[in-house]
C-alpha cells in the first residue's frame, strides 16, 4: 500500500492568501457552499509543490439533528490519499423546529413542501418560517480547519468533503487555483448569485442530458438557459412549479456549454443528469478538467480505475479458458458470459446469480481461469462504473431521459449494493497469485477512497442500504486488510447501533412523537431510534430491518463488535414480542410457523421471519427461540401468568392467563411520504396526488395505528391479525366520501378511501389499568374517534366514540376487524361461514383487480350479532356485539405462499352524519 503523505493540522492563523480566489471563483471564504451530503472541489494545479487549503464550516442546526460530523480528504493527481481530516459536531444536537421546514432528501423534501402545499393554510407547513440563515449563511458562526496538501504532482487534486444539509462550507487556497464543483448524488444548491454563471464539460459519449431547477419556497422564478460556445440555446426550463425541467437531446458532446441562472431567492437547486456534473466559473477551467476524464477515450475518471480497466482489456483468450472439468451449471455459466472483444460490454456476467455462481466456484477451487473470468467481470460491472461521488455505480451515465420523468432530478440516494463486489475479491483473494501487484494494490485503493467517502455517510432514511454498505466495507477490509477501511468501518458500526445517533429528520411532530424515549427536540426517527429499530423512512419497516440483522450480524461475525451484539439483544426483543406461532404451540420452524402484525411497519405490508444471524443466537436472551429451540426465556405468548409490557412507549404487549395481545402507540406514517404522484405541465413537474406504498400494498397509505394488532389464544393461537395489505385488515374505521382525496394516479388506489388508520392519533395507556385510548380525526372527514380497548383477564372490551363537527356524508363506513382464517372455523348467526379460497396477491406489481386489495364482491353481508374464530379445538374468541350488525368479509389473501393467511370482518356504521352527533359502538372479545 503506499503510504499517506503529509499530517493534518488545525491552526488559528490567517492563511497568507486565504481568499484563494480570482474573479469568478468558486474558492474564497465569502464563497459558501451547501452539501446535501458531500461536494468535491476540483482545484487544478500547475505547480504541484504543495498547497495549503482552509476549510470553513458552518451548522444552522436546524434540518438534522444528533451528532453530524463532517470529513474532508484528498486525493492527488495519482489517485492517492494524502489528507485526511474528521471534524466532530459543533456540539448542537437540537434542532430548531421554528425552521424545521423540509428534508435533507431531495425527493422527500419535493413531496413534504408539495403536500403542505395542497394541504396546510398558506401552502406552508404550520408554524414554520424560513431560517434567515439561508439568505445570510456567512453570519453563522465557522470554524476553520487547515490542510496541508503535499507536493504530489502537478494535475488535478480532489477535496472531498462529506456532511450534511445543515453545513455551508467554504474553501481557501494559499496560492490561486482554478476550481470546479461536484455536488455528490445530490443536487447543487444555488445560493445567493454564485451559480448565476458557470461552465461544465460535455463529453463525447453523451445520449441526453437534462437540466432542471427545483425550489424551495414559490414563485419558483428562477430558470436556466444552457448554451454552446457559438451562443446557441441548448435547454431552457420554464419556472412556475417545483420542479423545471429541459433535455438536451441527442448531445453533441465533447465540448464546454455555459449555464445562466437567473432569478432570486433561497432554496433553490440546479440539477444535471447524463453528464459529469462538474461545475466551474469559467469555460477553460472546464476544458482542462474535461468532466473529470484523465484517458482518451473518457472512459476513466481515477488512475486506479484506469489502470484496472486496461489490465482487464488486455486478459488473452488463452488465459480466459478453463481446462479442467466443469459442473454443468457452472459451464452454462460461463458460456453466457460475454467474452467479445469488441463489445461494450465484454466481460459481463448475464446476470447476477451467474456471478453469484461464479464468485462461489472461485472460492471453492480458485483455477486461474476463474480467477480472471471474475475479474473481468468485476471490472466490466464495477469498475468502470466508478463514479465522480467515489461510488462503484455513481458515474454520470449516458442516458436517454423520457419526455416526463420524475427522476430529471437529483436526489442524494447512496447506490444500493454498489460494493458488493467486495465479496467476490474476497473469494478470489487466495488465488490472485497472477494478477499484477499493481492492479490488486490500485482495487485496494479504490475500495479505500470508497470507503472514506462513506466515514459520515447519511443512510437515516434507507437504513437497509446503510448496512448493506458497511456488510459490503467489511468485505473490503478483509480482502484489502486496509487499516484505512477498518478505521471507517469502526465509526460507522457504532453510529449504526446507537440510539439517537440521527435525531429526528421528520419536520413534522405528531402527538405521539413526544411519547418515544428516544428524542431530541421530538423522538428521533432515523438512524437507531426506540426498541433497537434502525428507521426505514421514519419508522419501522420489518423487512428492512431484517435486512439489517443479517448484513449487520455478517460484520459481527468476522469482527465480534460488542456494539452489534448489544443491538442485537434489543431488536430481538421487540422482534419476538411482536411475533407469535401461527398455532397454539411454540414454532419449531419459524420462517412457516410464526406471523406478526403488519401495521407496524412504515409501508410494506408484512414482517419476513427468516433470522439469519446463526451463532449470534446464543449469545442474546431470544436467540435461540428462532432456531425452534428452547430459549433461557420462552416466547412471551407462552409465558405463565400475566404482564404489562412496553418497548419505548411505543409497542404495548399484554399477557393474561386467556389471551396474548400486541398493540401499537406510534405515529402514523407521514402522508407526504406517499405523495409522490407526479403531474407534468409541459417541462414543468409538481406531485399532485398520492402514490402508493409499494411492495403489493393497496390504497394510498399504509394501515399502520390500529387498534388490536394481534391475539393469540393459548390452546387456538391467533385469532385476530393486521396487516397493511388494505384498510380493512387493520382494527379501525374506514370507509369512503363524495368526494376524491386527489386525482386517481394508481389504479391499485382508490382516492375515495378515508380511515381512521390514516390519522395521527393521540395515544394514551394506562398500565395498570390495562386501558389503551387511541383518538383523533379521521383525514379528510370532520369525524373525530375515540377508542378505548380495555384488557380484562378473560375478555378485551372495546368502545368506540365518534363525533362529528359538521354535517357530512360517507358513501360507505366501516369498523374493521382483522381475523386470522387459517385453520380455523369462523361462524356467524347464519353458520359457519364459507370464505373463497386463498389468492395470493403479487409484492411488487399494482393491481386494479379489487378481489387482490381484499374486495371480493360474491361475499355477500351477514347480519350478524357474533363473531366466532375458533380452532378445531373449539377454543379461540368470540365477538359479540350489542345488537345485530350487517358485516362484510374480506377475501382471503397472502402475500406469499409461505405467509399465513388474511382476512377481515367490515361492520357497517352510520354513513350520514349531522352536526355534533355523537355514535357509540362497542363490542366484548370473549375468549372460548
Amino acid at each position: 500500500m503506499r503510504k499517506l503523505i503529509g499530517a493534518l493540522s488545525l491552526v488559528a492563523m490567517f492563511l497568507a492568501e486565504a481568499s484563494g480566489a480570482a474573479t469568478g471563483s468558486f474558492l474564497g471564504k465569502d464563497k459558501l457552499w451547501r452539501p446535501r451530503q458531500s461536494l468535491v472541489f476540483y482545484l487544478i494545479d500547475n505547480e504541484g509543490d504543495g498547497f495549503k487549503a482552509e476549510l470553513d464550516i458552518r451548522d444552522m442546526n436546524v434540518y438534522q439533528e444528533g451528532e453530524r460530523p463532517a470529513f474532508v480528504f484528498v486525493v492527488a493527481p495519482s489517485g492517492e490519499v494524502v489528507q485526511q481530516l474528521f471534524i466532530a459536531d459543533d456540539g448542537i444536537v437540537k434542532g430548531n423546529f421554528e425552521y424545521k421546514d423540509g428534508i435533507f432528501d431531495m425527493y422527500l423534501d419535493l413531496r413534504y413542501r408539495e403536500y403542505h402545499r395542497v394541504h396546510s393554510p398558506g401552502g406552508t407547513p404550520p408554524g414554520k418560517c424560513r431560517s434567515p440563515a439561508l439568505g445570510n449563511p456567512e453570519k453563522l458562526p465557522a470554524r476553520s480547519f487547515t490542510l496541508d496538501v503535499p507536493a504530489a504532482g502537478k494535475g488535478i487534486y480532489r477535496i472531498y468533503v462529506g456532511g450534511c444539509w445543515d453545513h455551508w462550507v467554504s474553501l481557501s487556497t494559499s496560492r490561486v487555483m482554478p476550481c470546479g464543483i461536484y455536488p455528490g448524488a445530490g443536487a447543487m444548491y444555488a445560493h445567493a448569485d454564485q451559480l448565476r454563471e458557470s461552465y461544465m464539460y460535455v463529453p463525447r459519449n453523451v445520449q441526453d442530458v437534462s437540466f432542471a431547477v427545483s425550489g424551495e419556497v414559490a414563485p419558483f422564478d428562477r430558470g436556466l438557459k444552457v448554451y454552446d460556445a457559438s451562443g446557441k440555446k441548448l435547454a431552457e426550463t420554464p419556472t412556475g412549479r417545483i420542479v423545471n425541467f429541459d433535455i438536451w437531446r441527442k448531445a453533441a458532446g465533447g465540448q464546454v456549454v455555459k449555464l445562466e441562472l437567473d432569478g432570486s431567492g433561497t432554496g433553490t437547486c440546479l440539477h444535471v443528469k447524463g453528464a459529469p456534473f462538474i461545475l466551474f466559473p469559467d469555460a477553460e477551467s472546464a476544458k482542462t478538467v474535461r468532466g473529470g476524464f484523465i484517458d482518451e477515450h473518457e472512459t476513466a475518471i481515477d488512475p486506479d480505475q484506469l489502470l484496472i480497466m486496461q489490465w482487464a482489456a488486455k486478459i488473452t483468450d488463452a488465459e480466459l479458458k478453463v481446462s479442467k472439468p466443469m459442473a454443468k451449471k457452472l459451464e452454462t455459466v460461463l458460456k453466457a458470459q460475454n467474452l467479445d472483444r469488441n463489445s461494450p460490454n465484454f466481460g459481463k456476467m448475464k446476470n447476477s446469480a451467474d456471478m453469484r455462481l461464479l464468485t462461489q466456484a472461485v472460492k471453492k477451487g480458485g483455477d486461474p481461469a476463474l480467477v480472471k473470468r471474475l475479474l473481468l467481470a468485476v471490472a466490466n460491472k464495477k469498475i468502470t462504473r466508478w463514479g465522480h461521488n467515489f461510488s462503484f455505480d455513481g458515474n454520470e451515465a449516458p442516458a436517454t431521459f423520457p419526455a416526463q420523468s420524475a427522476w430529471l432530478f437529483r436526489s442524494c440516494w447512496w447506490p444500493l449494493n454498489d460494493g458488493g463486489h467486495a465479496g467476490a475479491m474476497l473469494a478470489a483473494k487466495p488465488h490472485l497469485k497472477d494478477v499484477p501487484t499493481e492492479v490488486n494494490a490500485a482495487m485496494k485503493r479504490l475500495f479505500e477512497k470508497w470507503s472514506l467517502a462513506r466515514m459520515v455517510m447519511e443512510q437515516g432514511l434507507c437504513s437497509n442500504q446503510w448496512s448493506y454498505d458497511l456488510y459490503h466495507m467489511a468485505e473490503a477490509q478483509e480482502y484489502t486488510e486496509s487499516e484505512q477501511i477498518k478505521k471507517v468501518l469502526d465509526f460507522q458500526v457504532k453510529r449504526f447501533c446507537t440510539e439517537n445517533n440521527l435525531g429526528r429528520s421528520n419536520p413534522d411532530t405528531y402527538p405521539t412523537s413526544f411519547h418515544s424515549q428516544v428524542k431530541y427536540t421530538a423522538a428521533a426517527d432515523t438512524g437507531m431510534i426506540g426498541g433497537g429499530v434502525p428507521a426505514e423512512v421514519l419508522g419501522h419497516d420489518s423487512q428492512y430491518s431484517l435486512e439489517s440483522t443479517s448484513n449487520m450480524y455478517r460484520i459481527w461475525a468476522e469482527f465480534r463488535y460488542p456494539e452489534i451484539l448489544a443491538w442485537l439483544e434489543k431488536y430481538y426483543a421487540l422482534k419476538t414480542h411482536m411475533t407469535v406461532s401461527r398455532t397454539a404451540e411454540a414454532p419449531t420452524q419459524t420462517f412457516t410457523g410464526t406471523c406478526s402484525p403488519a401495521d407496524f411497519n412504515s409501508r410494506t405490508r408484512y414482517y419476513t421471519h427468516k433470522s439469519p444471524i446463526d451463532d449470534a443466537h446464543d449469545l442474546i436472551t431470544y436467540g435461540k427461540l428462532w432456531r425452534g429451540q428452547t430459549g433461557s426465556k420462552p416466547w412471551p405468548f407462552l409465558e405463565d401468568g400475566s404482564f404489562v409490557r412496553t418497548i419505548d412507549n411505543t409497542y404495548f404487549f399484554v399477557k393474561t392467563p386467556s389471551y396474548y395481545m400486541v398493540a401499537y402507540g406510534g405515529s402514523a406514517f407521514p402522508p407526504y411520504v406517499l405523495w409522490n404522484a407526479p403531474e407534468f405541465s409541459g417541462n414543468s413537474m409538481s406531485f399532485a396526488g398520492y402514490g402508493n406504498p409499494g411492495y403489493g400494498a393497496y390504497q394510498y397509505m399504509v394501515k399502520k395505528p390500529g387498534g388490536i394488532s394481534a391475539l393469540w389464544i393459548p390452546g387456538c393461537g391467533p385469532v385476530l391479525m393486521g396487516s397493511n395489505h388494505n384498510v380493512m385488515f387493520t382494527n379501525a374505521v374506514w370507509g369512503k366520501i363524495s368526494k376524491p382525496v386527489c386525482k386517481k394516479h394508481k389504479p391499485d388506489v382508490d382516492p375515495y378511501v378515508v380511515s381512521e388508520s390514516f390519522a395521527a392519533p393521540q395515544v394514551e395507556f394506562d398500565q395498570n389499568k390495562r386501558v389503551l385510548v387511541k383518538s383523533g380525526v379521521i383525514p379528510y372527514t370532520p369525524l373525530k374517534f375515540s377508542r378505548e380497548i380495555t384488557m380484562l383477564d378473560n375478555h378485551i372490551a372495546v368502545k368506540l366514540e365518534l363525533t362529528s363537527e359538521k354535517d357530512f356524508q360517507f358513501s360507505e363506513l366501516y369498523e374493521a376487524i382483522p381475523l386470522f382464517p387459517d385453520n380455523r372455523v369462523i361462524t356467524t348467526a347464519r353458520g359457519v361461514l364459507e370464505l373463497p379460497p386463498v389468492i395470493i396477491t403479487p409484492v411488487n406489481k399494482t393491481s386494479a383487480d379489487k378481489k387482490q386489495w381484499g374486495i371480493n364482491p360474491d361475499i355477500k353481508p351477514v347480519q350478524t350479532k357474533f363473531i366466532s374464530v375458533l380452532a378445531n379445538s373449539g377454543k379461540g374468541a368470540s365477538i359479540e356485539f350489542e345488537k345485530d350488525v350487517e358485516v362484510t368479509f374480506a377475501q382471503p389473501l397472502k402475500y406469499r405462499r409461505e405467509a399465513a393467511t388474511m382476512s377481515a370482518a367490515s361492520i357497517q356504521l352510520p354513513n350520514k352524519w349531522t352536526e355534533g352527533e355523537k355514535f357509540t359502538f362497542s363490542y366484548l372479545i370473549k375468549v372460548k
